[in-house]
């Protein structure tokens, strides 16, 4: 398979995902699908995000800019789920506004143009992927050079979850060059996701303690240690890169 038809398949694969679990979040409000839909969301960002960079003849930012906004509100109500759960509290019975709100960006999603989204996508160069992938691992690398920093964590999880999304369709050779371990990063992903909802769950449970607060706070602390051990380990497990000769912009 040509480097464009696959990223063309993935592109659809993710958008045919992310179609499906809108309508089981919709008919059975599951919070499960609401992931699910996000991670498809999330793979087809990283597409963009990484042809933003290597395409600056082409605005995808914009063109990507419903999918950014429905995925922000999905996880906005996600959020508010897991926090409700994080703090013993009952969910929402309805959420009428924010299921409505999710409808509304739904739709602009499903008006944006996929058939021309499709012809515009150009395959990034080799040389420009790996550039990529440098550039964002040295970023990931200054954020966690101070590993009780967590000011930047959140975002360091979303660099990573880009280079991991987009690493299948990185071209045989690059693969060479870039080598992803790919079980510690999901697993550090995964460390710093459940971090984050924590906190979020910590921050608003300190406007009005519950019963439950003291041990949703040792739960935090056990997790921001988890966190700091695996940081620690990053630089030797996470990943490895052949510097680029040259930046490809």
């Amino acid at each position: 398979m040509s480097p464009r038809k696959r990223w063309r398949k993935r592109l659809q694969k993710q958008w045919n995902k992310i179609a499906r679990h809108y309508r089981a979040f919709r008919q059975k409000g599951k919070p499960r699908d609401l992931h699910h839909l996000r991670i498809a969301g999330k793979k087809i960002l990283a597409m963009g995000e990484l042809l933003a960079a290597c395409s600056p003849g082409t605005d995808w930012e914009n063109i990507f800019q419903p999918l950014v906004t429905f995925n922000r509100q999905a996880g906005d109500l996600r959020t508010r789920y897991q926090t409700r759960r994080l703090l013993h509290q009952a969910r929402p019975r309805k959420g009428r506004r924010a299921r409505k709100k999710l409808k509304k960006h739904y739709r602009y999603w499903r008006n944006m143009p996929l058939a021309k989204i499709k012809k515009q996508l150009q395959v990034p160069s080799p040389s420009c992927q790996r550039d990529y992938y440098w550039q964002t691992w040295q970023h990931v690398q200054t954020i966690f050079r101070d590993p009780n920093s967590r000011e930047e964590w959140h975002n360091a999880r979303i660099l990573l979850k880009t280079l991991v999304y987009n690493y299948p369709l990185l071209t045989g050779k690059n693969r060479q060059k870039i080598a992803l371990n790919k079980p510690f990063l999901q697993k550090l992903v995964k460390a710093l996701g459940d971090w984050h909802d924590l906190q979020i769950a910590y921050t608003k449970g300190l406007q009005n303690p519950s019963p439950h607060f003291n041990q949703l706070e040792e739960l935090l602390n056990r997790q921001i240690k988890l966190c700091v051990e695996l940081i620690l380990q990053f630089p030797s497990k996470g990943m490895w890169i052949q510097a680029p000769r040259e930046n490809c912009r």
